[in-house]
């Protein structure tokens, strides 16, 4: 494919599927309902992976006692199995259905500023503030709320709940039309096409253009624009608690934007934990583990990581695919050694490819 598209939550190319999957059901929803909650939401967001503009999510309340709603929702999917076209003609019999609809947006600046986990609940937050009633119980994808309402939130909900495909497509027509009005702003960089996520396209445009000011500065792949263009990384706030790890892995960037890698996502969580870098390199996706020490290494560096570390990794390497369902022809691990003096200076910096033996 010319311009895969890594999507985050959304991955993927759009309306396509490998093999049909089964239409959303109520199931979910009625067993809220069988414990005595009749206003269950779906939330589902949008734009946690993309590289420019807002995350969005969307909050919808069905009436769950109609007797005709799955007929009235027929074609009401995962918004990433379909087209754009069915996606908008989804969206106004939603709205008519729904007891309740409200989106819920974070800024690029708060995403900077809080992270993108943080950032994501933001906007789910807003969405269920902006309802017209009061949920129940909420059903989401992955992510939970620190809010004191019942909730249940598991993997490709989207898939499953109708009200969370529902939310789904809402969340993702609104935010599609908000990247078409930041292209006519920015001209040349294609947001209208691939909506901020990260391609090739948008990658050489970076490059040649630079970043916006609706680009995340927190991102890797943003970052790398500004240091391939000569200019100083806007710098972001730093936990003090990872002070070391966080310079080990600026400097791995670094290093491997200079080997041809083109960095896709940084520190990339999910229940299973968290990857320190996800790149491309030569048409195959490379999940890098970067181990920073002061003072040298003791052995090999790539021998550093044992047998529970690489299960891990295995398991996180996995869930990032699923997670995003994007067509990859081959993938590795690769471990990146920074080693730095009792002063933080950098000594050495080394790329291990394929370096953990998973499979």
């Amino acid at each position: 494919m010319a311009d895969e598209v890594w999507e985050g939550e959304d991955g993927g190319e759009e309306g396509q599927e490998a093999s049909p999957k089964p239409a959303p059901t109520l199931s979910e929803e009625l067993a809220w309902v069988a414990h005595g909650y009749a206003l269950v939401t779906g939330i589902d967001e949008v734009g946690r992976g993309a590289w420019a503009g807002p995350v969005l999510a969307a909050a919808v309340i069905l009436p769950l006692d109609a007797p005709d709603l799955l007929e009235r929702l027929a074609g009401v999917r995962d918004s990433k199995l379909m087209t754009p076209a069915a996606r908008e003609e989804a969206l106004p019999r939603i709205q008519a259905v729904a007891l309740a609809v409200a989106v819920g947006s974070a800024s690029v600046d708060e995403i900077d500023r809080l992270g993108i986990l943080a950032a994501t609940r933001q906007a789910m937050g807003r969405a269920i503030d902006g309802l017209a009633v009061h949920p129940q119980a909420l059903i989401l994808d992955h992510v939970t709320l620190p809010i004191p309402i019942p909730q249940r939130a598991f993997p490709r909900a989207d898939q499953t709940s109708l009200s969370v495909a529902a939310a789904s497509i809402v969340a993702k027509v609104t935010r599609d039309r908000e990247m078409v009005e930041l292209d006519a702003l920015y001209p040349g960089y294609g947001f209208a096409q691939h909506k901020g996520y990260g391609t090739a396209a948008h990658a050489a445009a970076l490059a040649r253009l630079g970043p916006t000011p609706v680009h995340r500065a927190s991102f890797a792949p943003i970052q790398a624009a500004q240091l391939s263009l000569g200019l100083t990384p806007t710098p972001q706030p730093r936990d003090p608690r990872r002070g070391l790890g966080r310079t080990g892995e600026d400097l791995a960037i670094r290093a491997l934007v200079e080997r041809g890698y083109v960095v896709v996502e940084r520190n990339w969580r999910c229940e299973v934990g968290e990857l320190d870098i996800v790149a491309r390199h030569n048409e195959c996706l490379v999940f890098v583990e970067v181990r920073t020490r002061r003072g040298g290494w003791r052995g090999a560096a790539e021998d550093s990581i044992g047998p529970a570390k690489r299960r891990k990794l295995a398991a996180l390497a996995d869930a990032y695919l699923q997670a995003h369902e994007a067509p990859v022809a081959d993938w590795r691990i690769d471990v990146v050694t920074v080693e730095l003096d009792g002063g933080g200076r950098l000594r050495a910096v080394e790329i291990f490819e394929d370096a953990v033996g998973w499979r």
